[in-house]
């Protein structure tokens, strides 16, 4: 299928200038907190948003973010929001991904844009600029992406998951 056919809605991030980072502040997810299909709390930074902001730009669990402005190599890594403390916003170098819970599992999402495909797609088509690359919502819409039955996409995450289990117990040994 097109990737604009499953999903609900695709959404650029909130852009604040450095004065509204506060730490008071809700937390606001950046291009570093997406680390390896993870969302990464570690050092993240709190800015001061509006009720109005708040409910263009929030994050639910399921949630998909894609940071669409980076280096070449890393333009289109992404991340399932799998769990959140508080409400939390996400900034203008990322995109929100709201799917189906329906009949999509989001981290089988993920590991599709992250395979070796999902990454050549990004890379071909990142527009670089000032030591910046970056994608846009209409090149993350029209990615073509297989969508077998809900079961088997649960399955083909379990899979990922052992062999990914697997492959940090040998680089542990």
């Amino acid at each position: 299928v097109i990737f604009s056919q499953i999903v609900l809605s695709i959404t650029n991030g909130l852009y604040k200038p450095a004065k509204d980072y506060i730490d008071e502040g809700i937390p606001s997810l950046r291009m570093y907190n997406i680390q390896q299909r993870e969302i990464s709390f570690h050092d993240i930074k709190r800015v001061s948003v509006s009720e109005d902001e708040y409910q263009k730009y929030y994050l639910s669990v399921g949630d998909i973010l894609i940071n669409r402005v980076n280096s070449k190599e890393l333009v289109g890594k992404s991340a399932q929001i799998s769990l959140l403390e508080e409400p939390t916003v996400f900034e203008a170098m990322n995109m929100r991904v709201q799917l189906p819970n329906s009949f999509i599992d989001s981290k089988y999402v993920v590991l599709y844009l992250d395979s070796s495909f999902g990454k050549s797609y990004f890379y071909s088509l990142a527009k670089e600029a000032v030591g910046q690359a970056s994608i846009n919502q209409s090149q993350v819409s029209n990615l073509f992406t297989p969508l077998p039955p809900l079961t088997e996409q649960h399955r083909i995450v379990a899979k990922v998951d052992e062999l990914f289990a697997l492959c940090d117990q040998l680089k542990d040994r």
